[in-house]
């Protein structure tokens, strides 16, 4: 029994769903349109390098493993290796920032909720503090007449 060679684009096509990511997801991180990315898969065109390096950087493969699937020599990483590099670091970057601000948001909504209810409680001490005066004004006749306890 013969195996059939897997083409690039098929390889292409396996290891982005291995890697669960859609078509529109890659072709959008790749600013390509989804005809271009549907195209690649099926061998219908072939990509360039800067294109090849940056599919292979998406896929988490070395570019020249990619490139050596197309018949072409391995190259040295392009500049869209890198750039893809730094908008995925970007996107974890922000991610991160996003986490943090949601847990800034959730404790500083449980610090107003605890300053309205220290704020609640000080307005029930101080009502019960003018009503002990009143109940004191009015329970009080005056200081003693020292002058009788002689």
């Amino acid at each position: 029994m013969s195996v059939r060679p897997v083409t690039a684009g098929e390889y292409i096509h396996d290891r982005r769903r291995d890697l669960g990511l859609t078509k529109g997801e890659v072709a959008r991180r790749l600013r390509l349109s989804q005809t271009e990315w549907r195209d690649i898969e099926r061998g219908g065109k072939e990509p360039d390098d800067d294109i090849i390096v940056a599919v292979a950087a998406l896929l988490r493969m070395s570019p020249d493993e990619l490139r050596e699937r197309y018949g072409r020599w391995p190259i040295r990483p392009a500049p869209a290796l890198r750039a893809v590099e730094a908008v995925e670091s970007l996107d974890a970057v922000i991610g991160d920032l996003r986490l943090q601000v949601e847990l800034a948001g959730a404790n500083a909504a449980d610090a107003l909720r605890r300053a309205e209810v220290a704020e609640e409680r000080a307005r029930s001490a101080e009502a019960t503090v003018l009503r002990l005066m009143e109940q004191l004004d009015s329970d009080w006749d005056g200081p003693p007449d020292y002058r009788s306890l002689q």
